[in-house]
């Protein structure tokens, strides 16, 4: 899940959760916790609350850059069928500015009717017995002991108007399911790719997802003709070779890293990442929208961040990139063929005076007193050449309002 609050600023976040055919009176809710805030001056220096359907159920303090895990119990009278609201509420310690915690995961445990959803069910019972599993639309049900999943075994059982009867053990794993039900997965043709072979020559590497391979090449191939030897990768052929087809940041790093090392020619330069990033892979949380190249989540002075020059940062950890990342983060082909072509447009423009302009936005010191307005006036600016137009939006000046 990774994400979470910011008080006071953002001082809580839901997530709902589906729930039905509740039964018994009890449920339990897990929680797994990560602090992404540390104050060093006060500890703890979390506080906060976990609320179901808006009632509070657990009250938690925990220290800076910890995680905790914890379980509750809570009457399942407070549980609804369908759609339940869990909230984390942070709370601001007294002399705590600020306080972020995110949610990795949350699990509800309750105790339900074996009642098939969608044909399918998994399920395990509590005890020895014959039980009834209802809820299908046919008479064609089967029931697998998949306890053992290198040792299946069918159960038989009686099958009379969408319903099985059927003896069961207590410690043992099932699956009941119809034709219409099965549990499958998707199976995916490889497409063969040769990222690992040493004589590929690279100083550009872009790396799209499927979905704007295509698009992507109109600029691919406009930085052949500039001279630059560009590989084009497709993001699941660098997890294919790098992480076991497995979606992890770290592939990219990886064929970076492989790449400014071993690539014959000129050394690698330049990293183009195609494709936005969430923290929410597969869209599960965020209405659909879909992780399509990741971002690696690293440590900072504050708060964790989510980092793209992770990835070019190969020799050492010194935080300094040998290899320039930038990233074009769009969400569909089309997004990305306008994005291009004001690239073009702009590299393509006469010079004029709009070139020589510079605009430098500076937010209000509020975190760990530092003092923007401070750091750009000593450290940015004084790398701008003089003949440079400068304009200053300085937020703790204009407000709000009239900055935007």
């Amino acid at each position: 899940m990774w994400d979470g609050t910011l008080a006071p600023y953002f001082s809580e976040f839901s997530v709902d959760v589906e729930v039905d055919n509740i039964f018994d009176t009890t449920a339990m809710l897990t929680y797994y916790l990560q602090g992404w805030s540390s104050n060093e001056n006060v500890n703890p220096d979390h506080h906060c609350k976990i609320l179901i359907n808006g009632i509070e159920v657990s009250d938690i303090y925990f220290d800076g850059m910890d995680y905790v895990i914890g379980s509750v119990s809570f009457s399942s009278e407070l549980l609804k069928e369908g759609k339940n609201r869990i909230t984390l509420r942070s709370i601001c310690q007294p002399g705590v500015d600020f306080d972020s915690v995110y949610v990795n995961y949350y699990e509800i445990a309750y105790k339900r009717k074996l009642v098939a959803k969608n044909d399918a069910l998994l399920f395990d019972i509590s005890r020895d017995g014959a039980y009834r599993v209802s809820g299908f639309s046919s008479d064609n049900i089967i029931v697998v002991d998949i306890t053992d999943g290198y040792n299946l075994s069918e159960i038989r059982g009686l099958c009379n108007n969408g319903e099985v009867s059927i003896e069961l053990k207590k410690g043992k794993r099932y699956a009941a399911y119809t034709e219409n039900g099965v549990f499958a997965g998707k199976v995916l043709r490889n497409n063969p790719s040769d990222l690992r072979n040493p004589s590929n020559e690279a100083e550009f590497i872009a790396i799209s997802h499927s979905d704007f391979k295509n698009a992507a090449e109109t600029l691919v191939e406009r930085r052949r003709q500039e001279g630059l030897t560009v590989l084009s990768a497709d993001v699941q052929d660098v997890y294919d070779e790098f992480t076991f087809g497995i979606v992890n940041p770290s592939a990219i790093r990886s064929l970076v890293e492989y790449g400014w090392r071993n690539y014959s020619g000129t050394r690698l330069k330049y990293l183009l990442l195609i494709g936005d990033a969430s923290f929410d892979r597969d869209g599960d949380f965020s209405g659909g929208e879909l992780s399509y190249i990741p971002a690696k989540y690293v440590t900072t002075g504050i708060i964790y961040s989510a980092s793209d020059s992770w990835y070019g940062d190969v020799e050492g950890s010194d935080f300094v990139c040998e290899v320039a990342v930038g990233r074009l983060p769009v969400k569909s082909a089309s997004k990305l063929t306008g994005i291009i072509n004001k690239i073009i447009g702009y590299e393509e423009a006469p010079i004029d005076s709009w070139t020589n302009r510079l605009m430098f936005i500076t937010d209000k010191s509020e975190i760990d007193g530092t003092n923007f307005q401070s750091m750009v006036t000593n450290d940015v600016m004084r790398a701008v050449p003089g003949s440079a137009v400068i304009d200053e939006v300085r937020i703790a000046v204009l407000g709000k309002s009239k900055a935007n």
